[in-house]
């Protein structure tokens, strides 16, 4: 399992869900020979996420931190001047900074690092929308995000559609993950089966006690495909969303 605390529902949680899926020796027990004879291959639908009802000024404080910025940024600093701002306002966001700042040390700032600065401050006043960002951030301040934050804006940005949808794609050879993709719908690629919900339901099973088995009896999650392969396979859809639950997971909605 990976080091990293991984969003839900990012390409990065699925990389690791289908790597723990191929480690766990109970689901590779249970699931030999799903696709074999049958297209095994699954769509996990994620429906209303919540994009447009969720503001930048959301986002968690550690993920805008001053020092989780890229090392690039601070190649034009003035070594004293980077170490005077990592330590007054190393673990403040960065849209903060003029904060804390002096007028020596805003004098001292490089114009095109004072200039972000301000972008970010602007950026977080306005306070759009996750799915306005894009279209508010210049290229120079998203190359300028701490890395973890610019992944996952890219990521709502690339993966969730004008509907408030993700399709995560996974490819199943002898019940072994053989491939997964992000898709712009359900049909861009061939599959047998597919479970669609929406986000709140998704992050409910998730963090839940309920087996999948009891979301699907519930409705909260809809199964589509041929039935008699999941009921032969139940001990592996089991599985399945147990090591969905094992995985260590952050939502922002």
């Amino acid at each position: 399992m990976a080091e990293l605390t991984q969003w839900f529902p990012t390409f990065d949680w699925f990389e690791e869900y289908s790597e723990n899926l191929n480690s766990n020796r109970r689901y590779r027990k249970s699931s030999k020979g799903w696709g074999e004879e049958f297209d095994g291959d699954f769509v996990f639908q994620i429906d209303r996420i919540p994009t447009d009802r969720h503001r930048i000024q959301e986002f968690p404080d550690d993920l805008l931190r001053l020092d989780m910025v890229p090392q690039h940024v601070w190649n034009d600093v003035p070594d004293p001047l980077e170490r005077d701002l990592r330590s007054k306002a190393g673990d403040r966001p960065v849209y903060e900074v003029f904060d804390v700042m002096s007028e020596e040390m805003h004098e001292d700032m490089p114009d095109h690092i004072r200039n972000l600065l301000y972008q970010a401050r602007e950026l977080f006043d306005d306070n759009p929308t996750y799915d306005r960002v894009p279209d508010k951030i210049s290229m120079p301040l998203r190359e300028a995000l701490p890395p973890e934050l610019e992944s996952l804006l890219r990521q709502l940005e690339e993966f969730v559609t004008d509907d408030h949808q993700a399709f995560a794609y996974m490819a199943f050879e002898d019940g072994r993950v053989v491939e997964i993709d992000m898709l712009d719908s359900p049909d861009e690629r061939s599959h047998g089966f597919k479970l669609s919900g929406p986000y709140s339901f998704w992050r409910e099973f998730i963090e839940g006690d309920d087996t999948i088995v009891e979301t699907v009896l519930a409705g909260d999650l809809q199964p589509e495909g041929e039935m008699v392969f999941l009921l032969e396979y139940t001990d592996a859809l089991v599985e399945m969303g147990e090591t969905a639950k094992r995985i260590d997971a952050r939502y922002i909605f």
